[in-house]
Protein backbone atom coordinates (compact mmCIF):
# COMPACT_ATOMS: atom_id res chain seq x y z
CA UNK A 1 0.00 0.00 0.00
CA UNK A 2 1.35 3.40 -0.93
CA UNK A 3 2.31 5.44 2.12
CA UNK A 4 1.06 8.61 0.46
CA UNK A 5 -2.66 8.59 -0.06
CA UNK A 6 -3.77 9.90 -3.45
CA UNK A 7 -6.16 12.51 -2.10
CA UNK A 8 -3.45 13.94 0.17
CA UNK A 9 -1.03 14.18 -2.73
CA UNK A 10 -3.53 15.56 -5.23
CA UNK A 11 -5.58 17.97 -3.11
CA UNK A 12 -3.47 19.06 -0.14
CA UNK A 13 0.24 18.73 -0.64
CA UNK A 14 0.28 19.59 -4.32
CA UNK A 15 -0.90 23.13 -3.49
CA UNK A 16 2.25 23.83 -1.49
CA UNK A 17 4.88 22.07 -3.62
CA UNK A 18 5.05 21.37 -7.35
CA UNK A 19 7.49 18.47 -7.00
CA UNK A 20 5.64 15.43 -5.64
CA UNK A 21 8.92 13.71 -4.72
CA UNK A 22 9.83 16.46 -2.27
CA UNK A 23 6.41 16.03 -0.69
CA UNK A 24 6.97 12.31 -0.14
CA UNK A 25 10.29 13.07 1.61
CA UNK A 26 8.41 15.09 4.19
CA UNK A 27 6.08 12.22 5.12
CA UNK A 28 6.69 9.37 7.48
CA UNK A 29 4.74 6.14 7.84
CA UNK A 30 2.11 7.68 10.12
CA UNK A 31 1.43 10.50 7.64
CA UNK A 32 2.79 13.32 9.89
CA UNK A 33 4.13 16.30 7.99
CA UNK A 34 7.59 17.31 9.15
CA UNK A 35 8.81 20.90 9.40
CA UNK A 36 10.12 22.66 6.35
CA UNK A 37 13.84 23.38 6.10
CA UNK A 38 13.48 27.02 5.12
CA UNK A 39 11.15 29.43 6.88
CA UNK A 40 9.70 32.49 5.23
CA UNK A 41 10.83 35.67 7.00
CA UNK A 42 8.20 38.12 8.09
CA UNK A 43 8.50 41.70 6.86
CA UNK A 44 10.30 43.93 9.32
CA UNK A 45 8.30 46.57 11.10
CA UNK A 46 9.05 50.19 10.39
CA UNK A 47 11.02 51.90 13.11
CA UNK A 48 9.58 54.89 14.93
CA UNK A 49 10.68 58.35 13.90
CA UNK A 50 12.03 58.75 17.43
CA UNK A 51 14.38 55.82 16.99
CA UNK A 52 17.98 56.82 17.67
CA UNK A 53 20.63 55.18 15.53
CA UNK A 54 24.33 54.57 16.17
CA UNK A 55 23.70 51.90 18.77
CA UNK A 56 21.94 54.13 21.33
CA UNK A 57 19.35 52.62 23.64
CA UNK A 58 15.62 53.04 23.27
CA UNK A 59 15.25 55.35 26.25
CA UNK A 60 18.40 57.40 25.68
CA UNK A 61 16.34 60.57 25.16
CA UNK A 62 14.48 60.16 28.45
CA UNK A 63 15.68 62.20 31.41
CA UNK A 64 16.60 59.56 33.97
CA UNK A 65 17.44 61.93 36.84
CA UNK A 66 14.60 64.45 36.62
CA UNK A 67 13.98 64.55 40.39
CA UNK A 68 17.63 65.17 41.22
CA UNK A 69 17.93 67.85 38.50
CA UNK A 70 14.79 69.56 39.81
CA UNK A 71 16.08 69.44 43.40
CA UNK A 72 19.47 70.80 42.32
CA UNK A 73 17.87 73.68 40.42
CA UNK A 74 15.83 74.65 43.49
CA UNK A 75 18.94 74.49 45.67
CA UNK A 76 20.89 76.67 43.23
CA UNK A 77 18.05 79.21 43.06
CA UNK A 78 17.80 79.31 46.85
CA UNK A 79 21.56 79.72 47.11
CA UNK A 80 21.49 82.61 44.62
CA UNK A 81 18.77 84.45 46.55
CA UNK A 82 20.57 84.04 49.89
CA UNK A 83 24.00 84.95 48.52
CA UNK A 84 22.58 88.07 46.83
CA UNK A 85 20.88 89.12 50.06
CA UNK A 86 24.06 88.60 52.11
CA UNK A 87 26.15 90.48 49.53
CA UNK A 88 23.80 93.49 49.66
CA UNK A 89 23.90 93.51 53.47
CA UNK A 90 27.68 93.22 53.50
CA UNK A 91 28.12 96.01 50.96
CA UNK A 92 25.70 98.28 52.84
CA UNK A 93 27.52 97.74 56.15
CA UNK A 94 30.86 98.45 54.47
CA UNK A 95 29.69 101.71 52.90
CA UNK A 96 28.06 102.88 56.15
CA UNK A 97 31.24 102.08 58.07
CA UNK A 98 33.43 104.02 55.64
CA UNK A 99 31.08 107.01 55.76
CA UNK A 100 31.01 106.92 59.59
CA UNK A 101 34.81 106.83 59.74
CA UNK A 102 35.08 109.74 57.35
CA UNK A 103 37.07 107.75 54.79
CA UNK A 104 34.53 108.64 52.12
CA UNK A 105 31.87 111.28 51.79
CA UNK A 106 28.21 110.55 51.24
CA UNK A 107 28.03 108.77 47.91
CA UNK A 108 25.22 108.51 45.45
CA UNK A 109 23.92 105.15 44.28
CA UNK A 110 26.12 105.01 41.17
CA UNK A 111 29.15 106.16 43.14
CA UNK A 112 28.62 103.35 45.66
CA UNK A 113 28.66 100.77 42.88
CA UNK A 114 31.77 102.34 41.38
CA UNK A 115 33.54 102.49 44.76
CA UNK A 116 32.95 98.77 45.37
CA UNK A 117 34.03 97.90 41.83
CA UNK A 118 37.37 99.68 42.24
CA UNK A 119 38.20 98.83 45.88
CA UNK A 120 36.25 95.64 46.72
CA UNK A 121 35.76 93.66 43.49
CA UNK A 122 34.93 90.43 45.33
CA UNK A 123 31.90 91.99 47.02
CA UNK A 124 30.93 93.80 43.82
CA UNK A 125 30.81 90.54 41.82
CA UNK A 126 28.49 88.95 44.39
CA UNK A 127 25.93 91.74 44.11
CA UNK A 128 22.89 91.16 41.86
CA UNK A 129 22.74 93.06 38.61
CA UNK A 130 21.65 96.67 38.73
CA UNK A 131 17.96 97.31 38.23
CA UNK A 132 18.54 99.76 35.39
CA UNK A 133 20.50 97.18 33.37
CA UNK A 134 17.85 94.49 33.83
CA UNK A 135 15.12 97.00 33.02
CA UNK A 136 16.68 97.90 29.68
CA UNK A 137 17.27 94.32 28.54
CA UNK A 138 14.84 91.93 30.19
CA UNK A 139 11.87 94.26 30.58
CA UNK A 140 11.95 96.81 27.75
CA UNK A 141 13.56 94.74 24.99
CA UNK A 142 12.02 91.35 25.76
CA UNK A 143 8.90 91.35 27.95
CA UNK A 144 7.15 94.51 26.75
CA UNK A 145 7.20 93.51 23.04
CA UNK A 146 6.10 90.01 24.06
CA UNK A 147 3.07 91.11 26.13
CA UNK A 148 2.03 93.68 23.54
CA UNK A 149 2.05 90.98 20.89
CA UNK A 150 0.10 88.58 23.11
CA UNK A 151 -2.57 91.13 24.02
CA UNK A 152 -2.57 92.75 20.56
CA UNK A 153 -2.23 96.23 22.06
CA UNK A 154 0.35 98.88 21.30
CA UNK A 155 -1.52 102.17 21.67
CA UNK A 156 -4.71 103.59 23.18
CA UNK A 157 -6.71 103.05 20.00
CA UNK A 158 -5.89 99.33 19.85
CA UNK A 159 -6.75 98.97 23.57
CA UNK A 160 -10.18 100.47 23.00
CA UNK A 161 -10.86 97.93 20.24
CA UNK A 162 -9.68 94.96 22.29
CA UNK A 163 -12.04 92.52 23.97
CA UNK A 164 -11.11 92.81 27.63
CA UNK A 165 -12.43 89.32 28.43
CA UNK A 166 -10.03 87.77 25.93
CA UNK A 167 -7.31 90.08 27.21
CA UNK A 168 -7.74 88.80 30.77
CA UNK A 169 -7.74 85.21 29.54
CA UNK A 170 -4.41 85.76 27.80
CA UNK A 171 -2.99 87.41 30.92
CA UNK A 172 -3.88 84.33 32.97
CA UNK A 173 -1.62 82.10 30.84
CA UNK A 174 1.09 84.64 29.97
CA UNK A 175 4.74 84.38 30.97
CA UNK A 176 5.73 86.87 33.68
CA UNK A 177 9.50 86.34 33.69
CA UNK A 178 10.78 89.86 33.01
CA UNK A 179 7.54 91.60 33.99
CA UNK A 180 7.54 94.75 36.11
CA UNK A 181 5.18 94.10 39.05
CA UNK A 182 4.03 96.20 41.99
CA UNK A 183 2.40 94.95 45.19
CA UNK A 184 -0.79 96.99 45.59
CA UNK A 185 -2.50 94.96 48.35
CA UNK A 186 -1.08 92.29 50.62
CA UNK A 187 -1.74 90.55 53.91
CA UNK A 188 1.95 91.09 54.65
CA UNK A 189 2.18 94.85 55.18
CA UNK A 190 5.98 94.84 54.83
CA UNK A 191 5.67 94.06 51.11
CA UNK A 192 3.19 96.84 50.30
CA UNK A 193 4.21 99.11 47.38
CA UNK A 194 7.18 96.85 46.61
CA UNK A 195 7.98 96.84 42.91
CA UNK A 196 10.50 94.99 40.82
CA UNK A 197 11.26 92.98 37.73
CA UNK A 198 10.42 89.28 37.93
CA UNK A 199 13.55 87.16 37.66
CA UNK A 200 11.72 83.87 38.20
CA UNK A 201 8.03 83.00 38.27
CA UNK A 202 7.97 80.26 40.92
CA UNK A 203 4.95 78.20 41.91
CA UNK A 204 4.11 80.09 45.10
CA UNK A 205 6.12 83.29 44.80
CA UNK A 206 7.61 85.88 42.48
CA UNK A 207 11.38 86.33 42.80
CA UNK A 208 11.97 89.96 41.85
CA UNK A 209 14.84 92.39 41.54
CA UNK A 210 13.68 95.42 43.50
CA UNK A 211 15.31 98.86 43.07
CA UNK A 212 16.42 101.14 45.88
CA UNK A 213 16.74 104.88 45.56
CA UNK A 214 20.01 105.39 47.45
CA UNK A 215 21.11 101.83 48.17
CA UNK A 216 21.97 98.64 46.36
CA UNK A 217 19.27 96.85 44.37
CA UNK A 218 18.27 93.59 46.04
CA UNK A 219 16.49 90.34 45.24
CA UNK A 220 13.18 89.82 47.05
CA UNK A 221 10.82 86.85 47.26
CA UNK A 222 7.18 88.00 47.27
CA UNK A 223 4.62 85.26 48.08
CA UNK A 224 1.63 85.04 45.78
CA UNK A 225 -0.84 84.04 48.48
CA UNK A 226 -2.72 86.98 49.91
CA UNK A 227 -1.14 89.45 47.48
CA UNK A 228 -2.60 91.59 44.72
CA UNK A 229 -0.11 92.58 42.00
CA UNK A 230 -0.39 95.49 39.59
CA UNK A 231 0.90 95.48 36.01
CA UNK A 232 1.33 98.69 34.05
CA UNK A 233 1.84 98.36 30.28
CA UNK A 234 3.02 101.61 28.61
CA UNK A 235 1.04 102.60 25.52
CA UNK A 236 1.73 105.00 22.69
CA UNK A 237 -0.56 107.99 22.23
CA UNK A 238 -1.16 110.28 19.29
CA UNK A 239 -0.34 113.47 21.26
CA UNK A 240 2.87 112.01 22.66
CA UNK A 241 1.78 111.97 26.30
CA UNK A 242 2.54 108.84 28.26
CA UNK A 243 -0.35 106.52 28.98
CA UNK A 244 -0.56 102.93 30.19
CA UNK A 245 -2.96 100.02 30.62
CA UNK A 246 -3.17 98.81 34.22
CA UNK A 247 -4.17 95.27 35.15
CA UNK A 248 -4.38 93.55 38.54
CA UNK A 249 -3.34 89.95 39.23
CA UNK A 250 -4.76 88.00 42.15
CA UNK A 251 -1.81 86.04 43.49
CA UNK A 252 -4.00 83.30 45.01
CA UNK A 253 -5.16 82.36 41.50
CA UNK A 254 -1.57 82.18 40.20
CA UNK A 255 -0.11 79.59 42.57
CA UNK A 256 0.98 77.38 39.69
CA UNK A 257 4.17 77.05 37.71
CA UNK A 258 4.23 79.07 34.51
CA UNK A 259 4.44 75.89 32.42
CA UNK A 260 1.39 74.39 34.17
CA UNK A 261 -0.57 77.63 34.02
CA UNK A 262 -0.20 77.89 30.24
CA UNK A 263 -2.47 74.87 29.72
CA UNK A 264 -4.84 75.51 32.62
CA UNK A 265 -8.38 76.80 32.20
CA UNK A 266 -9.35 79.29 34.87
CA UNK A 267 -12.93 79.04 36.07
CA UNK A 268 -14.82 81.78 37.88
CA UNK A 269 -16.37 79.68 40.62
CA UNK A 270 -14.60 80.27 43.91
CA UNK A 271 -14.71 83.87 45.11
CA UNK A 272 -13.93 83.44 48.81
CA UNK A 273 -10.28 84.32 48.17
CA UNK A 274 -11.39 87.69 46.77
CA UNK A 275 -13.17 88.82 49.95
CA UNK A 276 -9.90 90.05 51.46
CA UNK A 277 -9.19 92.33 48.50
CA UNK A 278 -12.74 93.68 48.47
CA UNK A 279 -12.58 94.48 52.16
CA UNK A 280 -9.17 96.13 51.71
CA UNK A 281 -10.48 98.36 48.94
CA UNK A 282 -13.47 99.33 51.04
CA UNK A 283 -11.20 100.23 53.96
CA UNK A 284 -8.86 102.31 51.81
CA UNK A 285 -11.73 104.16 50.13
CA UNK A 286 -13.37 105.01 53.49
CA UNK A 287 -10.11 106.30 54.93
Amino acid sequence: MDKVQPFIRDYLLSRGEKDVASIEDRLNESLIISATKKRIKKPRKLKSLLHVSHGSSKHSLKQTSYKSVNANSKAILRSYVLSSKHAVERATRLINKKEAEGSITTLSKEEKYQYLKENYPDIYRQLPKKFTDVQETLYKKMWLPYIREVLKISDVESLQCTNLQNCLLKLSIADYNGCLLKVSTSRNTSTLNTSGIVLWDAQKSFIMLSPKKDGFDEVKVIPKKGTLFEISIPLETSNGTGDSAIFNIVGDRFQYRSSDRSGRKFKNRRVDDLLFYLSSEATSSSS
